[in-house]
């Protein structure tokens, strides 16, 4: 639908029914068909809304070899110096799984480029040349 995240939490309902909280972020333009395939997927006889700003970092994503694969990294930015990067999992798995390494080893590789680099932690690492 367009939603820029969507999640679900665990809540109590009236009586002590164990409920759920569906929370979306929509574009305005998209609020109508959003609330929409709400009331016609779920059992909600109404939704509230609350207009919200939401804020994003800059980001890019790079590729880092680990062995005999390669880990899309996302990185984020922050008035251009890169403040946060995370590993696609679905990519680590797979890199795991082509060097026959556990995932935390992976991952740990990754951490490991960085500090061979002597940049103290990941996203600093991941920068291209």
């Amino acid at each position: 639908m367009g939603a820029a995240d969507a999640w679900c939490t665990p809540a109590l309902g009236h009586k002590g029914r164990p409920a759920h909280v569906l929370s979306v972020l929509v574009d305005a333009d998209r609020l109508d068909a959003l609330c929409r395939a709400v009331f016609e997927h779920t059992t909600t006889l109404g939704v509230r809304v609350s207009p919200v700003e939401r804020r994003s970092l800059r980001r890019d994503q790079v590729r880092v070899r680990v062995g005999a694969a390669e880990v899309g990294v996302k990185r984020g930015f922050l008035d251009g110096r890169v403040v946060t990067a995370q590993p696609e999992y679905d990519d680590v798995v797979a890199a795991a799984r082509a060097n026959g390494l556990p995932v935390t080893r992976v991952l740990a590789a990754l951490h490991g480029f960085a500090a061979a680099q002597g940049i103290d932690g990941l996203d600093q690492a991941l920068r291209p040349e």
